[in-house]
């Protein structure tokens, strides 16, 4: 007989999935066919991997005589052990993250190495125990897990889709500065809001912030900064760069139901909607907010281009050993030097949104984010 543990419980839960019986579609998959009794992987790693891990069932063709004892082998075909599969997470960060995460109702952390990609840390919380899914009788901890209302089964590093807010505003800037809108010297003058139509747009500091250019913007968040930019670019230029960043997009991952979010523009809106864009809708786009939706793997790889300098390093789960080639935003080199410097300022400078997060052990940049979600 077999058995499945899960020696880490619930600190990788959503990352590696959980066994099952297969249901009556699954009994038909051709590498269990000659195992029908084999539990199968459900969920992430063990279901995309189910094959690979499994191997391959042998079989003896054997004779007996009346009373059952074995008289010859008249055949054999060995069995194939399964492969071992090695992941880039890195078992400290992932606990660390998660300690972090149990304070909160719920949330998402994911970790990458910009050089090459590799995922360090994909926490999400809350989490379950697959060896209590695993374990039969199971009936009082499945129900246990579907009454909950934060739904533990979401995966909500890929699966969450959220308005990104403020961490959006690079991506505006970065349209901005490519397409000539700004530079460094353009200045808008803040006094906490801005007409458009018959309507208001405010700032998220009532009193406004005055006198702005982009590095400040960044450096204290300023929603009419961005709702000025967003104005004179428009929401179609705005996506094109969202997406060159990675986000809307399903990753190459051995993770099922990635959820690509929504990057909206007035095509989108046509065909989803059926509706025309309104310009007010560019502006609350423009502070991440709206239409625009995105998983935290996605703000975490538009990070790590970011910070790399234009790099376009696809997220791995999976350590194979393989360094590829990556794809290099040249075009964008000269604003991302300028959002960088401008995100360095936002955790070690005063009035950065996220100078009281400062270290003195680890000089480190960013970009705080909040939404407002009804």
């Amino acid at each position: 007989d077999y058995m499945r543990v899960y020696n880490y419980a619930n600190i990788f839960s959503h990352l590696l999935g959980y066994i099952n019986k297969p249901n009556e579609k699954e009994l038909s998959l051709p590498f269990i066919s000659n195992m029908p009794d084999l539990d199968i992987g459900k969920e992430g790693l063990e279901k995309n991997f189910n094959p690979t891990l499994v191997g391959k069932a042998g079989q003896r063709e054997i004779e007996v005589n009346s009373s059952g004892r074995i008289i010859r082998e008249i055949s054999r075909i060995d069995s194939i052990k399964g492969q071992d599969l090695k992941i880039t997470i890195d078992l400290r960060l992932q606990e660390y993250a998660l300690n972090l995460l149990n304070s909160h109702r719920a949330g998402s952390i994911v970790v990458m190495n910009i050089v090459n990609g590799h995922i360090l840390c994909l926490a999400s919380t809350p989490s379950y125990n697959p060896n209590s899914i695993i374990k039969k009788p199971n009936k009082a901890y499945w129900d246990s897990i579907l009454a909950n209302e934060l739904s533990p089964l979401t995966f909500r590093s890929i699966q969450g889709l959220y308005a990104p807010g403020s961490t959006f505003k690079m991506i505006v800037a970065i349209a901005g500065l490519y397409y000539g809108v700004i530079n460094t010297d353009t200045n808008h003058f803040c006094n906490g809001k801005i007409s458009l139509g018959d309507r208001l747009y405010h700032c998220w500091k009532n009193n406004g912030h005055g006198n702005m250019n982009v590095d400040n913007a960044i450096k204290e968040s300023c929603d009419v900064f961005f709702y000025e930019v967003s104005k004179k670019i428009g929401i179609d230029k705005i996506a094109e760069v969202a997406k060159d960043f990675g986000l809307g997009k399903i990753y190459d991952l051995p993770l099922s139901n990635q959820k690509s979010g929504i990057i909206p523009s007035k095509k989108w809106k046509k065909e989803k909607l059926k509706e025309s864009w309104y310009p007010g809708e560019t502006l609350i786009s423009a502070i991440g907010q709206g239409f625009v939706l995105t998983n935290p793997l996605q703000l975490a790889n538009m990070t790590s281009i970011i910070a790399s300098n234009g790099n376009v390093i696809e997220p791995k789960i999976i350590n194979d050993g393989i360094i590829r080639n990556n794809e290099k935003l040249e075009k964008y080199s000269e604003a991302i030097k300028i959002v960088k410097k401008s995100m360095f300022k936002v955790v070690n400078e005063s009035k950065g949104t996220a100078y009281k997060s400062r270290s003195d052990e680890v000089i480190f940049s960013g970009k705080t984010g909040t939404s407002q979600v009804r």
